[in-house]
């Protein structure tokens, strides 16, 4: 996970003043309804400028189309009805049957339980999660009670630590050695290999002082 920096669109702006009832979870519906492709001028735009086309959970690359991603309420509608259309509740999620979005929206949540989960747009990851080089997230040494246990819950509510993530995020720590041989710079791995940017800078930065 990295935070997102929201920055709404006017067309977005000014659809929402179109809708009658803007904090009903029918508002969704309602939204850009007389745009042809509202939905995924909405999508490819989240994707494109706030996310680098990465889903906004496990950091995976993702196209904007509706096969591979979808605009998720971080908060769900149906327990969060005046979020409905909040631009700061909407990030694009890949739509793995088996982690992020998929699996938060069949959590079981209530109302409570979003406040021991980490917000994205409001606070940073990179305060609360740590990485191993075999691919696990962790909490970070030294938080206090609260924030270890909200670090631990959000990647149990998004399956962070799901195989083919760790595996895959795993490979990529090897490959960072190869980048430690020849002096790369962080920013010029992340050029090469666009997903899980936080991982590659905090294990990048552990290879290095072990070097």
């Amino acid at each position: 996970m990295v935070q997102i920096i929201k920055n709404e669109p006017t067309f977005f702006t000014d659809a929402k003043r179109a809708i009658a009832l803007p904090t009903a979870p029918s508002a969704w519906d309602e939204i850009g309804k007389d745009e042809r492709g509202f939905k995924t001028k909405l999508r490819e735009h989240i994707l494109l400028e706030e996310q680098n086309m990465l889903c906004a959970y496990c950091n995976q690359e993702i196209e904007a189309d509706k096969d591979s991603s979808n605009t998720d309420h971080f908060k769900k509608r149906a327990l969060f009805q005046n979020q409905t259309v909040d631009y700061e509740n909407l990030l694009v999620s890949c739509k793995s049957l088996y982690h992020c979005e998929n699996i938060k929206d069949n959590f079981g949540l209530s109302v409570t339980d979003y406040a021991k989960i980490i917000h994205i747009v409001f606070e940073n990851p990179d305060d609360f999660f740590d990485y191993g080089i075999d691919g696990d997230i962790l909490a970070k040494d030294g938080l206090n009670a609260i924030d270890k246990e909200k670090t631990e819950f959000t990647i149990e509510v998004f399956n962070l630590n799901n195989g083919s993530l760790q595996k895959d995020r795993a490979k990529i720590g090897e490959s960072l050695k190869f980048y430690q041989d020849y002096d790369y710079e962080v920013d010029d791995i992340l050029n090469d290999i666009v997903k899980y940017p936080s991982f590659i800078k905090n294990i990048y930065r552990k290879i290095g002082e072990t070097a």
